[in-house]
């Protein structure tokens, strides 16, 4: 059955600096069939709980997921490389949810499987690009109050510095999530019995219940007139 995405902005000071704000974006998914409540029903009585995007990858299994510059990657490949990021992401947050985790990765899947990580790991993500001058990401990091910032090999420098005057923890990806969630070449096809993953039930994330209230994602203006909101 299809369905809408649905996303809500809400617009929250900064303990930082009182005049800045800043917007947390929610989204959840509603069916075309849903009906409007009734009068004196409760509104919630209606809506469906949300289901993140990471949830619908084990029943592709090993279909192409995406493809970048370096080649194809499945469902399955995304979900266990961002479940495996999404525990030491936990590890490093000591087991808190809700935190903000900056992070800054290239065009490729290493940006999808991040953002999925937080996502399992009951974070708040706050993507930057690389086209950004430091000042500007360095103001996302201080001003979102990220105490996470995940950046890969190529950024390290940049980023590293950044955490450092921002108080952040930092964690330095190199390609080897990236590389195992990449199809199989077809020469490889026959180790995948071998494989003691490949019959696992595919399961991450925190209980359905926490994801229907918690914030998803912070996404900054361009900051055209004046510091990004």
């Amino acid at each position: 059955m299809s369905s809408l995405l649905v996303s809500r902005f809400i617009i929250l000071s900064s303990s930082r600096q009182s005049s800045t704000l800043y917007a947390i974006l929610r989204c959840w998914r509603h069916s075309h069939t849903a009906a409007a409540p009734s009068y004196g029903e409760p509104l919630d009585s209606h809506r469906e709980s949300v289901v993140p995007v990471f949830r619908h990858a084990p029943r592709y299994g090993d279909r192409i997921a995406l493809r970048d510059r370096h080649g194809d990657y499945t469902y399955r490949g995304m979900f266990l490389s961002s479940r495996q990021l999404a525990c030491e992401i936990s590890s490093l947050l000591e087991g808190r949810r809700q935190e903000r985790v900056a992070f800054l990765c290239p065009n490729d899947a290493s940006y999808l499987i991040t953002q999925w990580a937080c996502w399992m790991s009951g974070q708040i993500a706050v993507p930057m690009c690389p086209s950004h001058p430091v000042p500007l990401m360095e103001h996302y990091v201080g001003n979102s109050e990220a105490n996470l910032v995940v950046a890969t090999q190529e950024y390290a420098d940049q980023v590293s510095q950044i955490a450092s005057r921002c108080g952040s923890k930092l964690l330095v990806l190199d390609d080897s999530l990236r590389m195992l969630a990449m199809k199989p070449e077809p020469r490889k096809l026959v180790q995948l019995d071998e494989d003691p993953t490949v019959h696992e039930v595919l399961e991450a994330g925190l209980e359905p219940e926490f994801y229907n209230d918690s914030g998803a994602m912070i996404v900054y203006t361009s900051g055209t007139t004046g510091s990004p909101k």
